[in-house]
């Protein structure tokens, strides 16, 4: 049976295991909310560059208008896609972690997605809170200009299409966390199927598990981060040596370091797991440089008038800040990673202190072979949990 044959008998056995119910809802729960969340965003993202379009077309008569601030304000306001294409991508990852947790019957990956789901209704907050920011700075400057409102109620996003969107993130939220906890009651006691009776064991690959989640979210996160970076700061300002540099010491780090640790800590590769550690040290000051430069005036603001050398205060107004409206959330998502980086670390420790014994044996051999009873025969309202 080829690889993508032996993928589909697992996920069918994992989709039949025990409460059938609960597996079939969480699935369909997780391709719900892609799809409906997806569609809202969609719609924020058309109608929110339809409204950009219209504030453009109207600052063009307005008369003493600071093109300069204007110009920083709407590019601000055009990176705000940027929000609402990271959020679809949490969906479809989503759906990877949940189908992924199925195939595996892993309770741990499960509780890992009801956290990220909660993470995200968060961050819907977030994305419409920065969208009208955004608007709000080009419509601030128009009406400085003009000494009236800006009328632009016909392209305005609706206020009650955004309260949805944070609304729906909420319920399905709420609903993936109950459905967490039911389907670790399916799933917990498939460990002992896999590892048996001993309770070390169960502890050693209890730790493997959580640092196997911890990577996946690393992904996202980490890779998150460097995408926003490079659209909405360093492109914009065609800052491409750094741009160079960010992508050796982000992109292609982070995803280098995180394969390394995976296919470690399959194979129980000391010298990778230890390559993997400093690599997280690493990648902890980058960010925490990252995050200092972030809030760093000097390293800011752009285009500043000469009569304005040290960035007073005062004059800060006849700048453009490189970072604009982005600052929050890459200053987020940096917090993020950081913690996520130190967590990872001391879940690799772990890992790595547990190296030779006999884990890589139990996760390579059926429970049949190697002298442990098979269950498949027992009451399958009887769980076990890996805690």
């Amino acid at each position: 049976m080829g690889m993508i044959g032996r993928w589909k008998a697992s996920f069918a056995e994992a989709y039949t295991t025990g409460d059938t119910k609960w597996v079939r809802i969480s699935i369909i729960t997780i391709f719900a909310q892609c799809i409906v969340m997806s569609v809202i965003e969609v719609v924020l993202i058309i109608l929110h560059n339809e409204e950009v379009r219209n504030l453009t077309a109207i600052s063009s008569t307005a008369i003493g208008l600071n093109k300069k601030q204007f110009a920083a304000a709407r590019k601000n306001a055009e990176a705000v896609p940027v929000y609402f294409a990271l959020y679809i991508a949490a969906q479809l990852f989503q759906v990877y972690l949940c189908l992924n947790a199925t195939y595996n019957k892993n309770t741990i990956q499960v509780i890992a997605l009801a956290v990220f789901n909660v993470c995200l209704s968060g961050y819907s907050v977030v994305q419409v809170f920065q969208r009208d920011r955004a608007i709000a700075a080009m419509n601030d400057i128009i009406s400085f200009a003009t000494g009236s409102p800006v009328q632009n109620d016909g392209a305005a996003v609706p206020r009650s299409l955004e309260f949805a969107a944070i609304g729906v993130a909420i319920v399905f939220s709420l609903g993936l966390v109950y459905q967490a906890y039911r389907l670790y009651q399916v799933y917990g006691w498939s460990i002992y199927k896999k590892i048996g009776a001993d309770m070390h064991m169960r502890s050693i690959y209890r730790t493997y598990q959580v640092f196997i989640v911890f990577l996946k979210v690393d992904v996202y996160f980490f890779i998150g981060f460097s995408i926003q970076y490079i659209v909405l700061v360093i492109l914009p300002n065609s800052a491409y040596t750094d741009l160079a540099v960010h992508i050796v010491m982000s992109l292609v780090a982070s995803i280098t370091m995180l394969t390394i640790a995976y296919f470690s800590v399959r194979r129980e590769h000391r010298i990778g797991m230890i390559a993997f550690l400093l690599g997280c040290v690493a990648m902890f000051v980058y960010f925490i440089i990252k995050l200092y430069t972030i809030h760093n005036p000097a390293a800011s603001y752009l285009s500043c008038e000469p009569a304005c050398p040290d960035l007073d205060v005062s004059c800060r107004a006849n700048c453009v800040d490189k970072f604009g409206n982005s600052r929050i959330v890459l200053s987020m998502f940096l917090v993020v990673d950081c913690l996520l980086d130190a967590l990872t670390a001391g879940v690799a420790y772990m890992t790595l202190r547990n190296f030779g014994k006999n884990l890589k044996f139990h996760l390579t051999k059926q429970p049949s072979s190697i002298g442990m009873v098979n269950l498949d025969g027992q009451d399958p309202n009887k769980r076990w949990s890996i805690t």
